[in-house]
């Protein structure tokens, strides 16, 4: 079971199942669709217009998707990482929450450049309504504004982009998981992660207003 409370002996068990659970390799800079993931949930993924998250930067800004949904290399089935976005962008770029919630998780002791290792990325997970968390992952050294348990608004800034854990460049890894009856004990606070579903996300604010991002295209956050 991993933890997601705010009681900090619970908080640290949790992050170091976290660090061997779902940092993966980020040090692709091309990749290759996987035509049956892709296929799989293309029907998925809610319209613009209709979905409930904001890219996660500044109204105004844009950043370049580098890595998508369902690649054959670091975001596949077999990684779990299948639904995970990567953006490229400066190390200390404001991330904002892609929606309200709860802050459920935090590490930011690793360093930019420094810890690469896969279990050394720092990271933000937040609890939104409807059993939804989100993570943002390779944020920089001591880089988080936010504290477990803190609420936090949609678009308001969490922490700053870095270079930690196995990354090749300085980005943000995006993705989110529902927290279902089979993997979540609401009750105890506890989920099993590396069960819980994947969520593919669509952003109400994103232009160009794709349903599913595109590898190599820069989108800018439109105002709400």
């Amino acid at each position: 079971m991993v933890l997601i409370h705010g009681n900090r002996k619970i908080e640290l068990f949790f992050l170091a199942l976290l660090s061997l659970l779902f940092l993966q390799s980020c040090t692709v800079f091309r990749t290759h669709i996987d035509d049956v993931c892709a296929a799989q949930y293309k029907d998925e993924y809610p319209q613009p217009k209709a979905s409930r998250f904001s890219l996660p930067w500044k109204v105004g800004e844009s950043y370049r998707l580098t890595q998508g949904n369902c690649t054959l290399e670091s975001h596949n089935l077999a990684q779990k990482q299948h639904m995970s976005f990567d953006f490229k962008m400066p190390i200390g770029t404001a991330v904002h929450a892609i929606a309200a919630g709860r802050v459920a998780a935090v590490v930011e002791n690793f360093k930019d450049g420094v810890d690469m290792a896969d279990d050394q990325a720092n990271l933000i997970g937040i609890e939104h309504e409807r059993g939804v968390i989100s993570w943002y992952m390779h944020l920089k050294y001591n880089g988080v504004t936010v504290e477990v348990d803190d609420k936090v608004l949609r678009d308001e800034v969490i922490g700053y982009s870095g270079n930690t854990g196995n990354s090749a460049y300085p980005h943000l890894h995006l993705y989110a998981q529902q927290l279902t009856a089979e993997c979540h004990d609401q009750e105890n606070k506890t989920a099993r992660l590396d069960i819980c579903p994947h969520l593919p996300l669509s952003f109400f604010n994103a232009s160009p207003n794709d349903r599913i991002l595109k590898e190599f295209v820069d989108y800018t956050a439109k105002p709400y």
